[in-house]
């Protein structure tokens, strides 16, 4: 059983990216990283366990590309390897 499975469900997800709507998540092959993204495109990885940003987040998140957080529309889904431990 992956550690998302056993979560307790009625924890609050930690504070999202300025309240903009989010538009796709997933959890991370591992369970361990719930990646979301928002109607602003931006993209953040959390930690279920800690339910804090992980360190891709914290290195990257404010330095997304711009011509991902130009394009039109939103982020709609999000894919992950399957393979455990791949980001």
């Amino acid at each position: 059983m992956c550690k998302a499975q056993t979560l307790n469900p009625n924890l609050l997800m930690p504070d999202l990216q300025d309240s903009v709507p989010l538009t796709a998540l997933t959890f991370s092959a591992n369970g361990e990283g719930l990646i979301t993204a928002n109607a602003s495109n931006h993209i953040a990885v959390y930690n279920v366990e800690t339910l804090s940003a992980s360190d891709w987040t914290r290195t990257h998140g404010s330095h997304l590309p711009s011509r991902l957080l130009n394009m039109p529309g939103s982020i709609v889904t999000i894919s992950v390897h399957p393979q455990v431990g791949s980001a």
